[in-house]
């Protein structure tokens, strides 16, 4: 066979080139070259820019001190892609267009607000918690940025301060005898507020307290006030039956 002829062939050759190798590296002078040293390459990867969340909340909130509410919330993705155009692989300056639409239209759907603390009863100064969904996590595989939650609240400010009112400077309060039992009656309150005495039975001469309650049991009474953008400087007084 052919095969089997060209391997009796071979062999005797693979042994003399064996040979000859062997016996020119045995000849050769022995040299301390220095190996040459493997040029390391240059690190390409970009550090990752670093976006605050919370820096691109906003929450319009209205109404008076103590018990003002959330009117509009949002986040501004659009002004992250200003803000960053080169980390969402946009050129810089940022130009609205076709390319950055659809970076905007994946920010929205992956960046949103899982939960608020509340949405009323604020008052200046308060810290409102936010909580956020984790989709935002899967755009740092897809673009070159690293956003992070921050501080996760928002401060609420802007809410009309309250006006500080005197209820009783409105409120005539008189005693009188009726069938030799004392009796207090009210007048100038508010419809919707009562004026409730700290004891049904006294005497002329004893002293009552008279607190102001809304009629609505689930409201204050400062919030009752406040919602009129007032604040109550006392919310009950001392009257001597007389």
């Amino acid at each position: 066979m052919i095969v089997s002829k060209f391997l009796k062939v071979a062999a005797p050759i693979a042994g003399i080139l064996l040979l000859c190798s062997c016996g020119k590296a045995s000849n050769s002078k022995t040299e301390n070259a220095t190996p040459k040293t493997k040029e390391s390459s240059v690190s390409t990867t970009v550090s990752k820019v670093q976006i605050n969340l919370t820096d691109y909340f906003h929450n319009t909130c209205e109404g008076y001190d103590t018990v003002g509410y959330s009117k509009k919330y949002g986040i501004d993705v659009n002004q992250m892609i200003v803000d960053h155009p080169a980390a969402f692989g946009l050129p810089e300056p940022y130009v609205e267009d076709a390319q950055s639409d659809a970076v905007l239209n994946e920010l929205l759907k992956s960046i949103d607000i899982e939960e608020i603390e509340r949405f009323d009863h604020y008052a200046n100064g308060d810290k409102i918690k936010i909580t956020w969904k984790d989709d935002y996590k899967k755009l740092s595989d897809k673009y070159n940025v690293e956003f992070v939650p921050g501080s996760s609240e928002f401060t609420v400010s802007g809410l009309t301060e309250l006006q500080e009112i005197d209820p009783f400077e409105n409120i005539k309060v008189s005693f009188s005898e009726v069938d030799g039992k004392a009796v207090c009656t009210t007048t100038g309150n508010a419809p919707e507020i009562e004026c409730v005495l700290d004891k049904e039975d006294f005497n002329m001469g004893d002293t009552v307290k008279i607190s102001l309650v809304p009629k609505d049991k689930d409201t204050s009474i400062e919030d009752y006030y406040a919602e009129s953008g007032l604040k109550p400087t006392a919310t009950e007084k001392e009257f001597k039956a007389e």
